[in-house]
């Protein structure tokens, strides 16, 4: 019996110095715990990073219709040539169509010729198409009807555009595609080569004589500074005082961007509207930093603490999840800023 008792008790002795290192084991390990598996400590702090800033804002563009302008066949027949495509202009003296063979000479004015002229013809038609030649180089008298200098500089000037009159002792109303004082950019073909016209049907749509083009509402607190209105890609000075387009150039690049069909040509008084972007002419220089960094807000100003030091801020914007602010003029922005301020603290 005694030779059982003394291997169990060695067993059991084993046993417990297993027991005894797996113990220390475990504390020894636990203390060796990776940085890698450590909690993170709290972020106290946001870095601020330096960022160009153009106060993009998304508005609507509100444009106030004139009168619908085209130009129209001077005579019944048919379409036999067309340079027409919207967003270009038509160049006074150019060819922009000719009906049954008949080239039609681009000139404009108030008052379009409504006969064909002969020599001794007078009238406002008359007038106008003297003070047109006059424009575009061509040695006329001021007053008068028709005459042998009208004749020739109109003859002269056809014969430039590639034109042979068929009479050179008459200035032919088929001759003649007359354009209206305003935009000449070109924003609609409702008809195409080999189709009939009737006389005084439009051939090539116009940009309207706009009334006002301005946005519908100027955007609140924007970023000072002079603006630019973004529309189908392209930028065109906007007062940024009254939101309002008054550059004649690009009123008419506007209304010629549109694509406007010559059918659905905005009455005269009416408005429509598009969409566009209300952007710095001149981006700014702005700093990034977390929401979390502001406090004491009021209106586009607030505050922001680093350490002991607050400043007061200007803010100009958000986006997607970042504020966009500026320090005062000679200030040097801190490295960071913190996330949870004392918002008892004053700033200047």
């Amino acid at each position: 019996m005694r030779g059982w008792f003394r291997p169990t008790t060695a067993i059991l002795g084993a046993l417990v110095l297993v027991c005894v290192g797996a113990v220390v084991g475990v504390l020894a390990t636990a203390s060796t715990v990776p940085d890698s598996l450590r909690p993170a400590d709290a972020v106290t702090q946001s870095v601020v990073s330096e960022r160009s800033f153009d106060d993009s804002r998304a508005v609507e563009l509100r444009i106030s219709g004139g009168t619908p302008r085209a130009l129209r066949a001077p005579v019944a027949g048919r379409v036999t040539a067309l340079a027409c495509t919207p967003g270009t202009e038509i160049a006074r003296g150019s060819v922009p169509f000719s009906i049954s063979g008949i080239p039609a000479l681009a000139l404009g004015g108030a008052q379009p010729p409504w006969r064909d002229l002969v020599a001794g013809d007078t009238g406002t038609d008359v007038s106008v198409l003297r003070a047109e030649l006059s424009s575009l180089g061509f040695t006329v008298p001021e007053r008068g009807g028709v005459d042998a200098s009208l004749l020739t500089a109109m003859n002269s000037l056809l014969k430039k555009a590639g034109i042979t009159p068929a009479d050179a002792s008459v200035i032919a109303q088929a001759n003649i595609a007359w354009i209206s004082p305003g935009p000449a950019g070109i924003t609609g073909c409702p008809l195409g080569i080999g189709e009939q016209v009737e006389e005084g049907r439009t051939l090539i749509a116009l940009a309207d004589n706009l009334a006002t083009v301005s946005l519908s509402a100027l955007p609140e607190n924007p970023v000072e500074g002079a603006r630019v209105v973004e529309v189908n890609g392209q930028r065109y000075p906007i007062d940024e005082d009254t939101g309002a387009v008054t550059d004649p150039e690009a009123l008419a690049a506007i209304i010629a961007g549109e694509r406007i069909p010559a059918d659905q040509s905005a009455s005269a008084g009416a408005t429509r509207t598009l969409g566009a972007r209300y952007i710095l002419a001149e981006p700014v220089t702005a700093w990034v930093t977390a929401p979390s960094a502001l406090y004491n807000i009021e209106g586009a100003t607030a505050c922001v603490s680093a350490g002991r030091q607050s400043y007061r801020v200007s803010l100009l914007g958000s986006q997607l999840g970042q504020s966009f602010i500026r320090f005062a003029e000679g200030v040097t922005p801190p490295k960071a800023l913190d996330l949870t301020p004392n918002t008892a603290r004053a700033c200047a």
